[in-house]
Parts: structure tokens; sequence; C-alpha cells
């Protein structure tokens, strides 16, 4: 997603899109929103523990951009990879 869910405020309809955006998904989900308009990491997680979301595991990473040099993707894998590992949310850019 490109700044899609972000815009989505109606009662749970963002944590709907999450879910069918995961569900949907073979490997990975790539987010690249306003990291404070949602808790997307918490969101997230509570919907795989909810089972809600459907892959046994989802690993975080983040990707920094060359422009700005802070995080700006939020990268959700099914499988560890080579990325560098998101462990706390409040890294991603709060602006």
């Amino acid at each position: 997603t490109q700044a899609v869910i972000m815009h989505i405020h109606t009662g749970d309809s963002h944590l709907v899109a999450l879910t069918n955006l995961f569900n949907v998904s073979k490997k990975y989900v790539i987010l690249m929103e306003r990291w404070k308009n949602h808790n997307f990491m918490e969101d997230i997680k509570k919907l795989r523990k909810d089972k809600l979301i459907k892959w046994e595991e989802i690993y975080f990473y983040y990707k920094i951009s060359e422009e700005t040099k802070k995080p700006h993707l939020l990268i959700c894998s099914k499988t560890p990879l080579e990325y560098t590992e998101l462990i706390d949310y409040d890294m991603m850019p709060q602006n």
C-alpha cells in the first residue's frame, strides 16, 4: 500500500483492510503509510493473535529512505528476510 490505509478511520475499517491484505498475500505485505495515523505493527500483531490473519509467523522489517534517511517502508514477511528487523514501532517517523 502507499498512503491508503492511513486514510481509513471509520470504525475498524482499517483493520478489515489489513486483514484482507494479509489473507490474500502469499509472502509479503509492504506498507508505505503515515505511521502516526495507526499503530500498524500493534494492529497486525493483534489481528494475528485473534486469528484473523492466518499467517503462522509475521516478521517485521523496515527500509530506510535514501532521501530522508528515515524508515519509510514497513515490510511484513511470512519468513525471515535479510532486512533490518523492526522491534520498536516508535522508531517509525511520526510526522
